[in-house]
């Protein structure tokens, strides 16, 4: 109650108590008409922007009790509300100000008595935030924002920067070195604190759109088996997208436009060579060139890389072996080499070196290699998901071996020279017979022998040599590569033969003896044939084979100076070393009639030789005239004879000339050498009865005691 209040109504107790009795009805009626309302005071109101007030008016009665309220607005006449009652709703900052809320009782006199009090309203709302354009910005860049902020009521503002994760106070956003991590939307809050204590808030928003290059994933890996289909995936992120390409060892595969998240390669069919790593590049208008690696491994069995199942390593003259076979596979092969046999390996060094993911180079060594150690092995590799078995063909590519086991035998005027081919496969070489009167200038002697069978026992002759002459002989072997000499073999031929009257009787007593020897051996083939035919010859013609192999040395085998040959032929046979026999070629054959089968018997007389000849030539014309003539062979035994030898011979001259024309029937199959009731016919049936060979010395029958 206000002072004002409190002294009326003591003043108004005091006189009503005083002259009540006097005055007392027209006293009172003065006093009730003179007592307006008295309207209560009010408080500051502080109001939200945009939210409703209503503020109530109250009053004390005056006298009439009954009074009215009416609201009126301090510098705005035309604002008034009836009621006891403020209200603005949505009120908003400009409507903050002075309101008089007045209450009035109206008086018999038709007088009016009235009260009023003003209140304060101070409408409050935030502050207000300028808009914010979106901001783009490469990574790497700096960046710094201004947030306009206009203040609110109250005035007094704090500007804050927020985003998900960030905060920075003050009216300027700062970022240095902005990464795409970054990006994103900011937001200005401008905030002020209204007096009910809660706060008065504005925003605004802008994107920072941070560009980068190319980011692609790393370490993609992905596994197949050979045959199945494989899709290669790997992220690309960019900001703006990019474009994609894949490449497989630099070509180009694939190509995809406008990627930002999963790009793909596809392989419908997989194959062992698939197995590799696959470029990826990445572009954009940032950055260009952005790469990564997707890893493809297609599990497959061994092969060999340049496809087939044999390969050739080549040998140099250094004689050292050095081979390198590229093999595909994954995972790695395990390998191991055997000879044809397939007995292990003991002598090549065999090592696995990787190459490449799925490439492998099988090395294989070894250091002077031996002619035995050509040939074909069988390589063998193998993973879990299969093996394979190839050839390996190991050839020599430089000049061949020099020939070995030379053996030379002179006569008149030639020499007979037989030797081993150090022929043992691949291309073919060439052999002739080179002499020298010095051993230092060697003159070519024969022609041209063409090698193609390991071991093979050669023999050609040396026409035109001069008697009584020592010469040197050597076998001069080339291929493609270069040659090779044997060590040179030292031999004399025989001296010259001399005319005499002795070598004329001696031809005619044996030109005679002949004669009589072909009727013998006609007589004695007709009986015979009839039985049976066989291959024989004498014990004195095998003594005489002993002992002329006997007399010769062979030379050596020396590998320390010699090359090889390549490129065996497949019809090529090895034939092992056997004593020499010596044959002449099927050419001198053709040319000859009567070419000598033994020339270490050219140092018999010279007299009992020419007389020989006589005889031969004599016997030729009567032999061509008989149905079964004996062959040559048995000519030749009878020229080879000296005069000691014709006079054993005189008295079994039928037994020569049966055992001539048993000769000539070597290819029949009688035997001779029993009747066809199995009886014997001769004391040495052995020595009669040999195997078929090509050559068949001959062998004379000796009658059994008491048989004619």
């Amino acid at each position: 109650m206000s002072i004002k209040e409190c002294v009326l109504k003591k003043l108004k107790s005091c006189i009503l108590k005083k002259l009540s009795k006097f005055l007392k009805h027209k006293l009172k009626f003065l006093l009730l008409y003179i007592d307006p309302p008295i309207v209560k005071s009010f408080n500051t109101q502080y109001p939200t922007e945009l939210s409703n007030l209503s503020v109530p008016c109250s009053a004390t009665p005056g006298n009439p009790h009954n009074h009215v309220y009416y609201w009126t607005r301090l510098g705005e006449d035309s604002f008034r509300q009836n009621g006891s009652y403020l209200r603005l709703n949505g009120i908003s900052r400009n409507e903050s100000g002075s309101y008089i809320c007045t209450a009035v009782n109206f008086y018999s006199t038709r007088g009016e008595g009235k009260d009023s009090q003003t209140l304060s309203v101070n409408v409050q709302y935030p502050p207000v935030v300028s808009p914010l354009p979106n901001v783009t910005r490469v990574e790497g860049e700096h960046i710094s924002i201004w947030c306009n902020v206009t203040s609110g009521n109250p005035p007094t503002t704090a500007v804050n920067w927020i985003k998900p994760g960030f905060w920075q106070i003050g009216s300027t956003l700062r970022l240095n070195y902005i990464r795409k991590s970054q990006s994103g939307t900011y937001t200005c809050v401008a905030e002020n604190n209204y007096n009910d204590g809660r706060k008065g808030a504005n925003k605004q928003s802008f994107f920072l759109d941070v560009l980068y290059g190319p980011v692609l994933t790393h370490g993609q890996t992905l596994r197949v088996s050979e045959g199945q289909s494989a899709r290669m995936t790997t992220s690309v992120t960019s900001n703006p997208a990019s474009n994609v390409s894949w490449f497989r060892d630099n070509v180009l595969v694939s190509t995809q436009q406008s990627v930002n998240g999963t790009t793909s390669y596809t392989i419908t069919r997989t194959e062992c060579t698939d197995t590799r790593s696959f470029l990826v590049v990445a572009s954009n208008g940032v950055q260009s060139n952005q790469s990564t690696t997707v890893s493809l491994y297609v599990n497959c069995s061994p092969r060999l890389a340049t496809g087939g199942s044999s390969v050739e390593l080549s040998v140099n003259s250094n004689r050292y072996l050095n081979g390198q076979i590229l093999v595909l596979s994954y995972p790695q092969p395990n390998a191991s080499l055997t000879l044809p046999n397939g007995a292990p390996n003991t002598l090549i060094t065999l090592r696995i070196v990787t190459t490449a993911t799925n490439s492998f180079t099988i090395t294989l060594t070894k250091s002077n290699l031996q002619s035995d150690d050509f040939g074909t092995y069988v390589l063998n590799f193998a993973n879990q998901y299969g093996r394979r078995t190839i050839s390996v063909n190991i050839i020599p590519i430089s000049k061949p071996f020099h020939a070995t086991k030379v053996l030379v035998t002179c006569g008149h005027g030639q020499a007979l020279v037989t030797w081993q081919s150090s022929y043992f496969g691949y291309r073919r070489q060439y052999s002739l017979v080179q002499y020298s009167t010095d051993n230092v200038k060697f003159i070519n002697g024969s022609e041209i022998t063409t090698e193609y069978t390991k071991e093979e026992i050669l023999q050609t002759s040396v026409h035109n040599l001069q008697d009584s002459t020592h010469y040197f002989f050597r076998v001069f072997t080339m291929n493609t590569h270069g040659f090779s000499t044997s060590i040179p073999i030292n031999c004399s031929t025989a001296a010259t033969q001399e005319s005499s009257s002795t070598s004329v009787v001696v031809g005619s007593v044996l030109g005679s003896l002949l004669f009589l020897a072909i009727g013998a051996m006609v007589f004695i083939s007709y009986k015979y044939i009839s039985e049976r035919k066989a291959s024989v010859r004498s014990y004195d013609a095998l003594q005489r084979e002993k002992t002329i192999a006997d007399n010769h040395s062979y030379e050596p085998i020396d590998f320390s100076d010699q090359g090889v040959s390549t490129n065996e032929p497949k019809d090529s046979k090895k034939i092992e070393s056997k004593p020499i026999k010596t044959i002449a070629s099927k050419k001198e054959k053709k040319t000859k009639n009567l070419k000598l089968e033994r020339l270490d018997d050219f140092d018999k007389s010279t007299v009992v030789n020419n007389a020989y000849g006589t005889c031969v030539q004599d016997m030729q014309g009567v032999l061509q005239k008989t149905t079964r003539a004996p062959k040559k062979n048995v000519l030749k035994s009878l020229f080879h004879k000296t005069p000691k030898d014709i006079k054993k011979m005189e008295g079994s001259i039928s037994e020569a000339l049966e055992g001539a024309d048993v000769k000539e029937s070597l290819s029949s199959e009688m035997n001779l050498t029993e009747t066809k009731s199995g009886e014997k016919l001769y004391e040495n049936t052995k020595d009669l009865a040999i195997p078929n060979t090509k050559i068949k010395p001959i062998v004379f029958p000796k009658p059994k005691k008491g048989q004619t």
